[in-house]
């Protein structure tokens, strides 16, 4: 169940960036400005390994971040 549901929230995370990144829409309701540019490669294939990456990096960013902070603290 775990892992079925934290492939799952992978699977959102990447297509929400897709989406809004892409077309700005987001489950077809517009939250970018008018003026935003589509940027096609995102929603093309490339797109996917692309957002993957870049989530990739925030996530172990943020866990560096993390350990930093506690080898500070402690």
């Amino acid at each position: 169940m775990g892992q079925s549901a934290g492939h799952a929230i992978g699977l959102l995370a990447i297509a929400t960036v897709r989406e809004i990144l892409g077309s700005g829409t987001w489950a077809g309701i517009r939250v970018m400005w008018a003026g935003w540019p589509d940027w096609a490669i995102m929603v093309l294939p490339p797109g996917a390994f692309i957002t993957l990456g870049i989530l990739l990096g925030i996530v172990n960013w943020a866990g560096s971040m993390r350990d930093s902070r506690a080898k500070t603290a402690g």
